[in-house]
């Protein structure tokens, strides 16, 4: 599991991730498909980890977990990495 994760971060749809200060992230995004429309609304998520943290994001009408809720994911990370100094 751990390498599938990682690889999501590697040459995934959580490449983003990659950008991430501090040790390596693990990761999986998603979208979930929603409502009786053609095609249906999304909402967009990411759960991961990295060391002993682990994070999860959800974007309520998201287009897609890489390229909305991973952004968010590495936005905490790079909050976190600042607050640890």
């Amino acid at each position: 599991m751990r390498a599938l994760m990682r690889e999501v971060v590697t040459v995934g749809t959580g490449v983003v991730l990659a950008k991430a200060p501090g040790g390596p992230v693990m990761a999986k995004t998603g979208t979930a498909e929603y409502g009786p429309g053609s095609p249906p609304k999304t909402h967009a998520w990411l759960i991961g980890y990295q060391g002993d943290i682990a994070f999860a994001v959800y974007v309520q009408d998201g287009q897609s977990g890489g390229t909305v809720a991973a952004p968010v994911a590495l936005k905490f990370l790079q909050n976190l990495a600042q607050t640890a100094k």
